[in-house]
């Protein structure tokens, strides 16, 4: 039987159990490619706490998005521009060769009223927002 493609577009805890299930229900017979905008990982509901005390935002914070990553999947850093249905391609932001799926998972997360970081910024420019 042949690989199917599957991208996942979003870098939170939504997108990361997506593409462990996505593997482990796929065995051999997918590869699966998640595209996250930023290369950090912030835990947003509790990094509201950063507004009253500033200096706390890094227990929230992580510059190492291996530990977040799931075992067995492709990840790219970069901001997803737009999506080809017809192509089955997800244009990105960082100039790359599109990514090419036979199936397309969107798991971008929630809106909440907090200080959510822009997309495609780095870990340097979040601190500074904080």
């Amino acid at each position: 039987m042949p690989t199917k493609r599957v991208v996942i577009v979003g870098g939170g805890v939504s997108a990361k159990h997506c593409a462990e299930v996505v593997l482990k229900q796929g065995k051999d017979k997918v590869d699966v490619t998640v595209i996250q905008a930023n290369r950090f990982v912030e835990w947003s509901l509790a990094s509201a706490t950063a507004f009253v005390d500033p200096s706390c935002h890094p227990r929230f914070l992580s510059t190492d998005c291996t530990k977040f990553e799931a075992k067995g999947a492709t990840y790219t850093y970069a901001t997803a521009e737009g999506v080809d249905m017809e192509k089955k391609q997800v244009r990105l932001s960082n100039g790359a060769a599109p990514e090419t799926f036979d199936a397309l998972v969107v798991a971008t997360g929630f809106a909440l009223p907090l200080f959510y970081p822009r997309l495609g910024v780095s870990v340097h420019e979040r601190i500074a927002e904080v």
